[in-house]
């Protein structure tokens, strides 16, 4: 069986070392934008799971994103 090591496993990125909440690691996204074009790709079942469960949770943001998609 093999079995791989930590020495032959791909290299990592060197730990951080500037604060978090430093303006130069400040990324922005746009999360709505993101869901959106997920709800748009995804499989229809899986769309309708999520938006379904959205639903239970935030009713108007469902509705937004059923408007948005349709």
């Amino acid at each position: 069986m093999n079995q791989r090591t930590r020495q032959d496993a791909p290299a990592t990125h060197p730990p951080r070392t500037e604060p978090l909440d430093s303006a130069d690691s400040t990324v922005r996204v746009n999360g709505l934008e993101q869901v959106i074009e997920l709800l748009r790709h995804a499989d229809p079942s899986f769309r309708n799971s999520l938006l379904k469960r959205l639903q239970a949770r935030d009713p108007a943001l469902a509705q937004r994103l059923l408007r948005i998609i349709r």
